[in-house]
């Protein structure tokens, strides 16, 4: 019998400068609604790993080609965790299908999107 893979160890967990830098695959693997709220806690249990409250955390979403709305969930819920402890939240979006998912949900509204990694962690200093 096969276990259903984790999600979360498609994503890669980077450091830099203090900051959690969280990169997730090309294209995001479909995620189900009924987990969305578990994968969010273990993230968070993730970034704990490596950090101290309160959390600098990175999405760097420059390289993604493809997330659905569950994806997006996992976003909200990952920044209102996050906001909840005065931490800080980022992302990081280039010209692509993510910037333009991000702008069409309204979502720019909320986070800032910047244009690479380095302008986001500019957003940190």
């Amino acid at each position: 019998m096969n276990a259903t893979p984790d999600p979360l160890e498609s994503f890669q967990f980077l450091e830099q400068d203090g900051v959690c830098i969280i990169v997730p695959p090309t294209k995001v693997p479909t995620l189900e609604w009924e987990g969305s709220l578990s994968i969010s806690s273990r993230l968070i249990d993730r970034i704990h790993e490596n950090q101290t409250e309160p959390e600098k955390v990175l999405f760097d979403l420059t390289q993604c080609e493809y997330f659905g709305s569950v994806f997006i969930s996992l976003l909200l819920s990952t920044w209102k965790k996050i906001r909840a402890n005065q931490g800080q939240f980022v992302l990081a979006v280039s010209d692509n299908y993510a910037r333009n998912v991000l702008q069409e949900s309204k979502l720019d509204l909320l986070w800032h999107l910047h244009s690479n990694r380095n302008a986001a962690l500019e957003a940190f200093h």
